[in-house]
């Protein structure tokens, strides 16, 4: 899905020389500056990583059997 971004115009002529600089288009300048800025973001605070599927979740492990602890008795 893609959707516009409206950038302040000081911001994007700086964006528009780099992109020129790169030989890139602007939309792949901000594009790759914000999937930088969302792994920088999600490495710093990883408990709160957003549901993305730019990552691959990962799955817990659980103990086997025999290393487990018994569960108390419910009364």
């Amino acid at each position: 899905m893609m959707f516009p971004i409206y950038l302040d115009a000081a911001l994007q002529k700086q964006l528009e020389a780099f992109a020129r600089n790169q030989g890139k288009g602007i939309d792949q300048i901000v594009n790759d500056i914000l999937k930088n800025q969302l792994q920088l973001l999600t490495s710093l605070n990883p408990s709160k990583r957003p549901n993305a599927t730019l990552q691959r979740p990962s799955r817990a492990r659980r103990k086997p059997k025999s290393q487990r602890r018994p569960r108390a008795a419910r009364g």
